[in-house]
Parts: structure tokens; C-alpha cells; sequence
């Protein structure tokens, strides 16, 4: 719903991104050493050896995300370290705003308990859901998600990630959570309702995400896209586009609040779609 500025609201109409992770087997195998009973770093060959770099950058990352679920769900200032990274790659394809496009790809740090970041476990699935909601945000950041919404995001390759924020030097470097999710030019129009999802009204999932039944002058829509050879037509019953960016990058500032979807975690990166 478009924001009012004489009228706040913490509720109300919008978009849903529901996304899904699954841990990768090296997590779960360096996640299973670092936490044993007799582990110790002075004798880890991954810590003390410069030729396995990416090891030795990876497990104080999965140390982190691994108090970060044993410990956030009743520690509200560590489920306040996690971190939304949103970001549109093509912002001059598009047209976006100054005020807007400053924001791509600058961390939204998620710091209130059950107003903006929703979180909960699910130990019967061996999973963790966090949900962010954008209505208790700023005008502004509202705004701006209401300006993608109507006029950017069919033209936008965006992208969403996640961090725990580091603060203490074992901490660090701070690593994306999973694979950065990339939507190519999705169009809300196209997009099911919420109600109509949930009752399971004319979807099907066999090969991925698929539309909702359209009238037949909608199922084709012209987007322009980059690099491309210039307009394509996108058939509406054909599954979106969802590729998995890779080491995102951004002038990372955690006071930015601009722009924040729904996301469910359960560490690493499998499958997503929109809803």
C-alpha cells in the first residue's frame, strides 16, 4: 500500500518474498568439528595453515551463525546482529532516483525484537524461520518500496542477502548467509495473492514458480533487458527467472534503512521463489 506521511501505519498491504536455504554439506562438516567436545583451534590445520584460506575465512563465519541460532531466539541484541542487504544491479538502466539507488546494496541491520524482525524455530524441521516486515519502517524507506513497486521492479534485477553482523575481531570476516538471491525483472502484476496461494488456487509449482491465471491481454509483457538485444516478451506461465548472485558487494553502511522483503532462513542455499 502506498504510504501516508500524515497517517502512520505498521500494517497493511504489500509484497511477500518467501525464500528457502538448505546447509551445505561443507558447513555441516565444519560445523560439526568446530563444535565437538575436544575441539581445539591452536590444533585445527584450517586455522594455522595459510594455503586453506577459504577455510580459515569460513569458520569463524559459521562459528557466528552457529551462536547466532543457538542464542537468538531468546538474546533480543544478537537476533538485532542480523543484517538484510538489498540491491538493484542495474539502477541506471532503470532510471532509479538518487535517494534511492545511494541505498543498493548498504546493510539494513533488523534490530527490533518482533516489530521488524520476526523470529522462530522449528526444531520438528531441523529449521529457523526470521521474518522482516517493512511497515514498521520510515516513511521514506516505505516510499521508496512503494516507487519500486509500481514503477522500477518489472525492469530491475534485484537481489537480496544476508548477514550476522561481526563485531569482534573471531568474528570476521563477516560472509553472506547462503547464495544472494537474484530476481530478474519481477513483476508485481504477475504475482499471486496471498489468499489465492494459501488456498492453492490456480498454481503449480511442478517446474518451479508459475503465475497465476491471467486474462489472456496480460500474459505477455514487454522488459527491457540489460545487455540485451532490446524488448523481450515474457511469457506470464513460464517460470520466473531466479539465479543465485555470488559475493555481493556494496559501500556496507548498518544505518541505511531503505528497502526490506520476507525472508526465511535455514542456512545455506537451495531453492526460492516469489509469492
Amino acid at each position: 500500500d502506498e504510504p501516508s506521511l500524515t497517517r502512520p501505519t505498521t500494517d497493511g498491504g504489500g509484497l511477500t518474498c518467501a525464500v528457502y536455504y538448505k546447509m551445505k554439506k561443507e558447513t555441516r562438516e565444519v560445523l560439526k568439528r568446530i563444535t565437538a567436545p575436544d575441539y581445539d583451534p591452536e590444533d585445527d590445520p584450517d586455522l594455522n595453515n595459510p594455503s586453506t584460506g577459504a577455510q580459515t575465512n569460513l569458520i569463524p563465519a559459521i562459528r557466528l551463525w552457529e551462536e547466532y541460532c543457538r542464542t537468538a531466539p531468546h538474546d533480543e541484541k544478537m537476533q538485532g546482529r542480523f543484517k538484510l542487504i538489498p540491491n538493484i544491479h542495474n539502477p541506471r538502466e532503470v532510471g532509479l532516483p538518487s535517494w534511492i539507488s545511494k541505498y543498493c546494496g548498504k546493510p539494513v541491520l533488523i534490530k527490533r525484537k518482533n516489530v521488524t524482525g520476526f523470529l522462530s524455530s522449528h526444531p520438528h524441521l531441523h529449521a529457523m524461520e526470521f521474518d522482516i516486515t517493512l511497515h514498521p519502517f520510515p516513511y521514506l524507506a516505505k516510499k521508496a518500496m512503494a516507487y519500486l513497486y509500481s514503477s522500477v521492479f518489472v525492469k530491475a534485477i534485484v537481489s537480496l542477502a544476508y548477514v550476522v553482523e561481526g563485531r569482534d575481531d573471531d568474528e570476521l570476516p563477516e560472509m553472506v548467509i547462503g547464495d544472494g538471491l537474484r530476481l530478474m525483472y519481477p513483476n508485481p502484476a504477475l504475482l499471486c495473492n496471498a489468499n489465492d496461494f494459501f488456498k492453492g488456487i490456480g498454481k503449480s509449482f511442478e517446474n518451479g514458480l508459475r503465475f497465476l491465471s491471467t486474462p489472456e491481454s496480460s500474459l505477455k509483457t514487454t522488459m527491457d533487458k540489460s545487455g540485451g538485444d532490446g524488448p523481450n516478451e515474457i511469457d506470464a506461465n513460464v517460470p520466473l527467472d531466479v539465479n543465485a548472485g555470488h559475493g555481493l558487494k556494496g559501500n556496507w553502511d548498518p544505518t541505511s534503512t531503505v528497502q526490506d522483503l520476507d525472508g526465511v532462513v535455514d542456512t545455506g542455499a537451495t531453492d526460492s521463489w516469489v509469492r
